[in-house]
Order: structure tokens, then sequence, then C-alpha cells
């Protein structure tokens, strides 16, 4: 978790969002919420999460491994 939040920031950095708000244990705590719900989703498969752009925002997108 503590990477993705790093690469999160960095990413909204270099993209000139702010970053001021934006703390490890909102991340983490939004992060761990949807894990369940995809958990459910794809059964038995891996979750990763990583950091995306889109349409010129930064985010954080889930992704299943197999």
């Amino acid at each position: 978790m503590r990477q993705i939040y790093e690469s999160y920031v960095e990413a909204k950095r270099g993209n000139n969002e702010r970053t001021d708000r934006i703390d490890y244990e909102t991340v983490a705590k939004s992060l761990k919420k949807m894990i369940p719900k995809l958990d459910r989703k794809h059964k038995g498969k891996r979750i990763d999460f990583k950091v995306v752009v889109k349409d010129g925002k930064v985010g954080i997108k889930p992704v299943v491994k197999k």
C-alpha cells in the first residue's frame, strides 16, 4: 500500500495536481474498502493496484492478476 501511495503522490506532483490534502491513511482506507467487493467479483484472483493518468487526472486503478 505504501508503494502505491508514494507512486500516486509522485504522479500527482508530476501532473501539477495538489498533494497537500492527500495522506496515506485515507488512500489506504479507500483501497482496503474496495478489496472485498473486488474479491467477490474476481474469486481466487489476486488484486493489485496501479497508478494511472486518465483524461488528465491521476487515479488508482485495480488490476486483476491470475
